[in-house]
């Protein structure tokens, strides 16, 4: 059994909003959806972070470019389910995983397990790429499952790095990052790569600091972390993976500019920080949104390309992105991609939460997936941290080409179906490999039991 990604408990409400989306020139065909993983896995999953990153080979004509994706997964790849006795015993135990497709997604290679301390459960990993360099960063738990939950969000919990040369083939002994105490727990972690400098936050959940950790070479090497901002947003309660403080912050950067988003409160309030010297100086809170950032269960995204820096969100209203310009050194205007209730696709009571994932594409391409609770009627079916049985979502795309100003109609990427891995299509990511979107995503039944990762393919017609 998966524990469950606990977000920020909030109420799933219906709210009518007049629809803002337009016709875009672009327009997608998504691909037939297939599993992401080998068969002997029974469960894999994601956790709505950056965990897609692409790296090109040019020491090959033609150069090659790799899709790269870390996932988790509660059995080894030999098929075994893990428990605390044989993570204990056999080192058999939740662990990170990374695969790396060289056709834009529609096949993978085989699984490698991400180098962890012996003995040792592991989850979140988070992925970024630079050049030929991917560096992931992870975190360790004491504990996972031994005849039903054993996980304690009380005990301590450690960020560890590990990072491949070459494109994925091998990768480095895993090396715990600098500051953490014996008592440290971290919140879900995320991470981002612009030329030589990486950059790492997470919440601590016991102080409600937003953390950041750099390496200027790469991942070799990495400073001691440093407090950007604080949130008093929290996680808690019956069934929590964070028992603390929870602001769910992401990160992206380009060039030398790079700028933090997280929930800042209980309310929902979204805020943001800046650098524009590559995490040496960090600016002031900034709000980005004043209330209902974690409205639908929603949190912040984020995603860079070329000059731009993308901000995504969620509130009861609809979804927003907003780009960041290096060039101008300024916030566009909130561009909005959905209303709520989205009666555009499915149910006439869909609602949005769960992330909406931004991706930048070359141009002015902006293209966002957004998981939809299904409404069948008024009332509430999705519960907030989706514990009902009749819980549905589904996966829906849009996407623009002029940064945001108008929008195609939305495309249903992943329906609910009757296999109760097809139930709930959610924490997912998504990216362009050159022209074509390219989306993995976690399906699941409501109590955890069953769990995969799919992708699906993106072709512009």
């Amino acid at each position: 059994m998966r524990k469950p990604v606990w977000r920020i408990a909030v109420a799933l409400s219906v709210v009518l909003a007049t629809a803002t989306a337009a016709w875009a020139l672009t327009n997608y065909t998504w691909g037939t959806k297939a599993v992401v993983g080998p068969s002997a896995q029974a469960g894999t999953f994601m956790n709505g972070v950056h965990q897609l990153a692409i790296t090109v080979d040019k020491s090959v004509t033609p150069a090659k470019t790799y899709a790269n994706l870390v996932y988790q997964s509660d059995y080894t790849t030999a098929g075994v389910y893990t428990n605390d006795t044989k993570c204990a015993t056999n080192n058999d135990c939740l662990a990170n995983y990374y695969v790396r497709s060289s056709d834009g997604g529609k096949t993978w290679n085989s699984p490698k397990r991400l180098p962890a301390p012996a003995n040792t459960p592991t989850d979140r990993a988070t992925l970024a790429s630079t050049g030929t360099t991917l560096i992931a960063v992870y975190m360790s738990q004491t504990k996972y499952y031994q005849s039903g939950s054993t996980f304690d969000a009380s005990a301590p919990r450690s960020v560890y790095a590990t990072r491949s040369t070459d494109n994925g083939s091998t990768w480095s002994t895993q090396v715990k990052l600098p500051g953490q105490t014996t008592t440290s727990r971290g919140d879900y972690l995320n991470i981002w790569a612009s030329g030589s400098y990486v950059h790492v936050v997470t919440t601590n959940s016991d102080t409600g600091n937003i953390e950041y950790w750099r390496s200027s070479d790469k991942g070799a090497h990495w400073s001691t972390p440093v407090t950007i901002g604080n949130s008093t947003a929290t996680d808690t309660g019956a069934g929590t993976y964070v028992d603390g403080f929870s602001g769910l912050p992401s990160i992206a950067a380009s060039g030398s500019t790079v700028i933090a988003s997280w929930v800042d409160n209980p309310t929902g309030k979204v805020v943001y920080v800046k650098s524009t010297n590559n995490g040496t100086n960090w600016g002031a809170e900034t709000q980005l949104v004043a209330s209902g950032g974690n409205a639908n269960a929603g949190y912040v995204n984020m995603d860079a390309h070329d000059t731009r820096i993308a901000v995504s969100w969620t509130t009861a209203a609809g979804g927003w992105v907003k780009i960041y310009d290096t060039g101008t050194a300024s916030f566009g205007p909130d561009r909005q991609f959905v209303s709520f209730p989205d009666s555009g696709v499915g149910s006439l009571y869909n609602k949005g939460g769960e992330g909406a994932m931004v991706a930048l594409g070359p141009g002015g391409l902006v293209g966002v997936t957004l998981s939809e609770c299904n409404q069948l009627s008024g009332g509430a079916i999705c519960s907030a941290n989706l514990t009902d049985n009749k819980t549905r979502e589904q996966l829906v795309w849009r996407d623009s080409d002029d940064n945001g100003a108008t929008w195609s109609s939305p495309v249903v990427i992943a329906a609910p179906g009757q296999a109760k891995t097809t139930f709930i299509n959610n924490y997912g990511d998504v990216i362009y490999v050159k022209s074509k979107p390219l989306t993995v995503w976690n399906g699941h039944d409501a109590v955890y039991f069953n769990y995969l990762n799919y992708r699906s393919i993106g072709t512009p017609g």
